[in-house]
């Protein structure tokens, strides 16, 4: 049995009005959406994150995808032979493979490919390097991939043993679009003054040091992976950075730049203790034939801020001034914010 209401008035009007007007085909507006497809793969990027219980290592290879492949299988050998000696590193360069040690830094060495069809890097970071989905996840924007959940990571990652550690090995491809600058993998120093430029677009923000910038230094609004302020100094640069690793390490890495002898002796007797913004920091002169750095360390929150000033010999003797200058102004958690030093 049906049950419902007699129609009203009202209701048998506008039941009339949809009959006469009908809905044909005319009142149906169509749309047609193009097909978006996804953008090609066009670069490759191959690396290895190994925590240990003091450090954590990255090495990595990226290109365009043909190079890429005709050496992945020899990079993933490479990593496959990483062990320890204590603090220290080795592995197994693969055949026509070649090394130079130092760079930046973070930098251990930059590993050369055969018919200079590009690089592999390995660096060291801290301990507190950031998870393996952080790192993963900006490993991913490099080549410009979709970033990967946690619950992504064991189909997207291989762990391959190393005897005491493990290594998480990434293969991953992308369109390799340009982005912004890389997050650093370590999370910087615990952030204390907020120094800035007033109107200068390119002062960096949040830093954990109040300064005064010397005449003539212009402050770069590149970021790096590794540094947190870039100046150009006339012929000389001077870069801020927060890294991993012991200060002889890291200090030893500059020897090795400005190609000086480099033995624990010598990067001994090169550190000068030095008072820097109420720190106990030191100091550093290594004056090459080619390359010098004028370099600064001073401890915060249980990692180095690292003060550099490197470039031709000449360009940085004559902005040795100004550097000492610099250093003179550094002040920590002093909560004000810098000047141009005009």
């Amino acid at each position: 049995m049906r049950y419902g209401y007699p129609l009203s008035g009202p209701l048998l009007l506008l039941a009339a009005i949809v009959s006469a007007t009908g809905c044909g085909q005319d009142d149906i507006t169509r749309y047609q959406i193009s097909r978006i497809d996804p953008p090609e793969n066009k670069v490759r990027l191959l690396a290895a994150m190994v925590p240990t219980e003091t450090a954590t290592w990255f090495i990595k290879y990226t290109g365009p995808l043909e190079p890429v492949a005709a050496h992945e299988s020899a990079f993933h050998k490479l990593v496959e032979s990483v062990s320890f000696t204590g603090d220290k590193i080795e592995y197994k360069l693969p055949e026509g493979w070649t090394e130079v040690l130092g760079g930046a830094d973070v930098r251990h060495s930059t590993i050369m490919l055969p018919e200079k069809i590009g690089t592999a890097t390995v660096t060291k970071f801290g301990k507190d390097a950031g998870s393996v989905l952080a790192n993963v996840n900006r490993w991913r924007k490099e080549v410009a991939a979709e970033e990967l959940m946690a619950t992504e990571l064991p189909e997207s990652t291989e762990t391959i043993p190393l005897g005491k550690w493990a290594a998480v090995y990434v293969d991953v491809k992308g369109p390799g679009k340009k982005i912004n600058p890389m997050q650093p993998p370590m999370p910087m120093a615990r952030q204390q003054a907020q120094p800035k430029v007033v109107g200068d677009p390119a002062a960096p923000k949040d830093l954990p040091f109040a300064y005064e910038l010397p005449e003539g230094w212009k402050l770069d609004g590149k970021a790096t992976q590794f540094s947190i302020m870039n100046v150009t100094t006339g012929g000389a640069r001077m870069t801020v950075s927060s890294v991993g690793g012991s200060l002889p390490e890291n200090i030893s890495r500059w020897f090795g730049q400005a190609k000086l002898p480099a033995t624990a002796d010598d990067v001994k007797a090169g550190m000068k203790a030095r008072n820097l913004g109420g720190r106990d920091g030191h100091t550093v002169e290594l004056i090459g034939k080619e390359f010098a750095i004028l370099g600064a360390a001073v401890p915060l929150d249980g990692q180095h801020l690292y003060f550099k000033l490197s470039g031709e010999p000449k360009a940085v003797e004559t902005q040795k001034p100004a550097f000492e200058r610099f250093l003179q102004s550094l002040r920590f958690g002093a909560g004000k914010g810098a000047t141009d030093g005009k």
